[in-house]
Protein backbone atom coordinates (compact mmCIF):
# COMPACT_ATOMS: atom_id res chain seq x y z
CA UNK A 1 0.00 0.00 0.00
CA UNK A 2 1.31 3.41 -0.86
CA UNK A 3 1.79 5.74 2.12
CA UNK A 4 -0.76 8.39 2.95
CA UNK A 5 0.54 11.80 3.98
CA UNK A 6 -0.93 15.20 4.63
CA UNK A 7 0.56 16.73 1.50
CA UNK A 8 -1.68 17.26 -1.53
CA UNK A 9 -1.49 14.60 -4.19
CA UNK A 10 -0.65 15.24 -7.82
CA UNK A 11 -4.17 14.06 -8.60
CA UNK A 12 -6.41 11.05 -8.11
CA UNK A 13 -4.92 9.43 -11.19
CA UNK A 14 -1.29 9.99 -10.09
CA UNK A 15 1.38 12.13 -11.69
CA UNK A 16 -0.08 11.40 -15.11
CA UNK A 17 3.05 11.74 -17.23
CA UNK A 18 5.04 9.38 -19.44
CA UNK A 19 4.30 6.45 -21.70
CA UNK A 20 5.05 2.86 -20.72
CA UNK A 21 8.29 3.09 -22.68
CA UNK A 22 9.24 6.19 -20.68
CA UNK A 23 8.59 4.38 -17.39
CA UNK A 24 10.57 1.35 -18.56
CA UNK A 25 13.48 3.70 -19.33
CA UNK A 26 13.20 5.16 -15.83
CA UNK A 27 13.03 1.66 -14.35
CA UNK A 28 16.27 0.74 -16.09
CA UNK A 29 17.94 3.83 -14.63
CA UNK A 30 16.69 2.94 -11.15
CA UNK A 31 18.02 -0.61 -11.43
CA UNK A 32 21.42 0.74 -12.47
CA UNK A 33 21.34 3.20 -9.58
CA UNK A 34 20.51 0.39 -7.16
CA UNK A 35 23.60 -1.45 -8.42
CA UNK A 36 25.73 1.67 -7.96
CA UNK A 37 24.50 1.84 -4.37
CA UNK A 38 25.80 -1.67 -3.73
CA UNK A 39 22.70 -3.78 -4.47
CA UNK A 40 23.11 -5.19 -8.01
CA UNK A 41 21.08 -7.84 -9.76
CA UNK A 42 18.77 -10.00 -7.70
CA UNK A 43 19.30 -8.17 -4.38
CA UNK A 44 16.20 -5.98 -4.41
CA UNK A 45 14.77 -7.42 -1.18
CA UNK A 46 17.92 -6.45 0.74
CA UNK A 47 17.86 -3.01 -0.87
CA UNK A 48 14.27 -2.48 0.32
CA UNK A 49 15.17 -3.70 3.80
CA UNK A 50 18.16 -1.34 4.05
CA UNK A 51 17.08 1.78 2.18
CA UNK A 52 13.30 1.89 1.72
CA UNK A 53 11.71 2.71 5.09
CA UNK A 54 8.11 3.31 3.98
CA UNK A 55 7.29 1.65 0.66
CA UNK A 56 6.64 -2.04 0.08
CA UNK A 57 8.70 -4.43 -2.00
CA UNK A 58 5.71 -4.64 -4.34
CA UNK A 59 5.89 -0.91 -5.07
CA UNK A 60 9.63 -1.06 -5.78
CA UNK A 61 9.09 -4.01 -8.15
CA UNK A 62 6.34 -2.11 -9.95
CA UNK A 63 8.46 1.04 -10.35
CA UNK A 64 11.61 -0.78 -11.50
CA UNK A 65 9.71 -3.01 -13.95
CA UNK A 66 7.04 -0.50 -15.04
CA UNK A 67 4.61 -3.32 -14.37
CA UNK A 68 1.48 -1.41 -13.45
CA UNK A 69 -1.26 -1.33 -16.07
CA UNK A 70 -0.87 2.45 -15.93
CA UNK A 71 2.57 3.34 -14.53
CA UNK A 72 1.72 7.06 -14.50
CA UNK A 73 -0.81 6.33 -11.73
CA UNK A 74 1.94 6.47 -9.09
CA UNK A 75 1.29 9.24 -6.59
CA UNK A 76 3.78 12.08 -6.19
CA UNK A 77 4.47 11.18 -2.56
CA UNK A 78 5.36 7.62 -3.55
CA UNK A 79 7.79 8.77 -6.25
CA UNK A 80 9.44 11.22 -3.88
CA UNK A 81 9.99 8.32 -1.44
CA UNK A 82 11.43 6.25 -4.29
CA UNK A 83 13.77 9.10 -5.22
CA UNK A 84 15.14 9.37 -1.68
CA UNK A 85 15.76 5.62 -1.52
CA UNK A 86 17.78 5.72 -4.76
CA UNK A 87 19.72 8.88 -3.78
CA UNK A 88 18.10 10.99 -6.47
CA UNK A 89 15.23 13.48 -6.72
CA UNK A 90 11.78 13.45 -8.23
CA UNK A 91 12.67 16.30 -10.65
CA UNK A 92 15.57 14.17 -11.91
CA UNK A 93 13.28 11.15 -12.31
CA UNK A 94 10.79 13.32 -14.15
CA UNK A 95 13.51 14.57 -16.49
CA UNK A 96 14.33 10.95 -17.41
CA UNK A 97 10.64 10.25 -18.01
CA UNK A 98 10.31 13.31 -20.23
CA UNK A 99 13.47 12.50 -22.16
CA UNK A 100 15.33 15.68 -21.15
CA UNK A 101 17.95 13.73 -19.17
CA UNK A 102 19.72 10.45 -19.89
CA UNK A 103 20.75 9.65 -16.33
CA UNK A 104 19.54 10.23 -12.78
CA UNK A 105 21.19 12.96 -10.76
CA UNK A 106 22.72 12.18 -7.37
CA UNK A 107 20.82 13.88 -4.56
CA UNK A 108 23.95 13.66 -2.41
CA UNK A 109 25.96 15.40 -5.13
CA UNK A 110 28.20 12.49 -6.19
CA UNK A 111 28.30 8.68 -6.41
CA UNK A 112 29.25 6.82 -3.22
CA UNK A 113 32.98 6.34 -2.77
CA UNK A 114 34.12 2.73 -2.58
CA UNK A 115 36.84 1.67 -0.18
CA UNK A 116 40.36 1.93 -1.67
CA UNK A 117 41.94 -0.62 0.66
CA UNK A 118 41.57 -3.46 -1.84
CA UNK A 119 38.47 -4.79 -0.09
CA UNK A 120 35.02 -4.34 -1.57
CA UNK A 121 32.49 -2.25 0.32
CA UNK A 122 30.46 -4.33 2.77
CA UNK A 123 27.12 -3.93 0.95
CA UNK A 124 28.71 -5.16 -2.29
CA UNK A 125 30.18 -8.23 -0.58
CA UNK A 126 26.78 -9.04 0.88
CA UNK A 127 25.08 -8.38 -2.46
CA UNK A 128 27.44 -10.69 -4.34
CA UNK A 129 26.88 -13.50 -1.87
CA UNK A 130 23.12 -13.07 -1.94
CA UNK A 131 23.07 -12.95 -5.74
CA UNK A 132 24.40 -16.51 -5.94
CA UNK A 133 21.83 -17.72 -3.44
CA UNK A 134 19.04 -15.96 -5.30
CA UNK A 135 19.88 -17.73 -8.57
CA UNK A 136 19.33 -21.05 -6.83
CA UNK A 137 16.13 -19.74 -5.25
CA UNK A 138 14.72 -18.56 -8.59
CA UNK A 139 15.38 -21.84 -10.38
CA UNK A 140 12.14 -23.56 -9.23
CA UNK A 141 10.19 -20.67 -10.76
CA UNK A 142 12.10 -20.81 -14.03
CA UNK A 143 11.51 -24.50 -14.65
CA UNK A 144 7.69 -24.35 -15.06
CA UNK A 145 8.04 -21.51 -17.57
CA UNK A 146 10.66 -23.37 -19.58
CA UNK A 147 8.61 -26.59 -19.39
CA UNK A 148 5.63 -24.68 -20.80
CA UNK A 149 7.83 -23.41 -23.63
CA UNK A 150 8.94 -26.97 -24.41
CA UNK A 151 5.32 -28.21 -24.35
CA UNK A 152 4.58 -25.65 -27.05
CA UNK A 153 7.43 -26.94 -29.18
CA UNK A 154 10.01 -24.31 -28.30
CA UNK A 155 10.48 -21.28 -30.47
CA UNK A 156 9.01 -18.00 -29.24
CA UNK A 157 5.22 -18.25 -28.86
CA UNK A 158 3.17 -15.12 -28.09
CA UNK A 159 2.36 -14.22 -24.50
CA UNK A 160 -1.29 -15.19 -24.66
CA UNK A 161 -0.25 -18.70 -25.70
CA UNK A 162 2.49 -18.97 -23.07
CA UNK A 163 0.35 -17.58 -20.24
CA UNK A 164 -3.34 -17.91 -21.20
CA UNK A 165 -4.47 -17.46 -17.58
CA UNK A 166 -2.15 -14.55 -16.72
CA UNK A 167 -2.55 -11.40 -18.86
CA UNK A 168 0.13 -9.56 -16.88
CA UNK A 169 2.79 -12.18 -17.59
CA UNK A 170 1.61 -12.43 -21.18
CA UNK A 171 2.01 -8.68 -21.60
CA UNK A 172 5.47 -8.71 -20.05
CA UNK A 173 6.52 -11.61 -22.30
CA UNK A 174 5.45 -9.73 -25.44
CA UNK A 175 6.88 -6.35 -24.40
CA UNK A 176 10.29 -7.80 -23.60
CA UNK A 177 10.32 -9.72 -26.90
CA UNK A 178 9.85 -6.39 -28.70
CA UNK A 179 12.84 -5.06 -26.76
CA UNK A 180 15.01 -7.93 -27.98
CA UNK A 181 15.00 -10.16 -24.88
CA UNK A 182 15.46 -13.87 -25.57
CA UNK A 183 12.88 -16.40 -24.28
CA UNK A 184 15.38 -17.53 -21.63
CA UNK A 185 15.95 -13.98 -20.43
CA UNK A 186 12.22 -13.38 -20.24
CA UNK A 187 11.71 -16.65 -18.34
CA UNK A 188 14.25 -15.60 -15.69
CA UNK A 189 12.72 -12.13 -15.39
CA UNK A 190 9.22 -13.49 -14.82
CA UNK A 191 10.54 -16.19 -12.50
CA UNK A 192 12.34 -13.65 -10.29
CA UNK A 193 9.31 -11.38 -10.03
CA UNK A 194 7.08 -14.38 -9.25
CA UNK A 195 9.49 -15.58 -6.58
CA UNK A 196 9.65 -12.22 -4.87
CA UNK A 197 5.90 -11.76 -5.07
CA UNK A 198 5.27 -15.25 -3.71
CA UNK A 199 7.74 -14.88 -0.86
CA UNK A 200 7.28 -11.27 0.17
CA UNK A 201 4.01 -9.94 -1.21
CA UNK A 202 1.45 -12.29 -2.78
CA UNK A 203 -0.26 -9.33 -4.46
CA UNK A 204 2.82 -8.31 -6.42
CA UNK A 205 2.57 -8.50 -10.20
CA UNK A 206 5.10 -9.28 -12.89
CA UNK A 207 6.39 -6.59 -15.15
Amino acid sequence: MEPETGRPRAGKTGVGIGTRQDWERLGGQLRRRRGALGYPGLTRKQFVRDRVPVLSLRTIIEVENASRANPSSFQLETLEQVARSYDTTWPSMRAVLEGTADELAWASGEPPRLATTGRRAAPQVRAAAEAGARVAAVRPYVDPIMNRLLELGGGDPPGQVMFPADPADAGTWDRRREEGWTPLQRAWLLAEVRRQADQDDPAAVAG
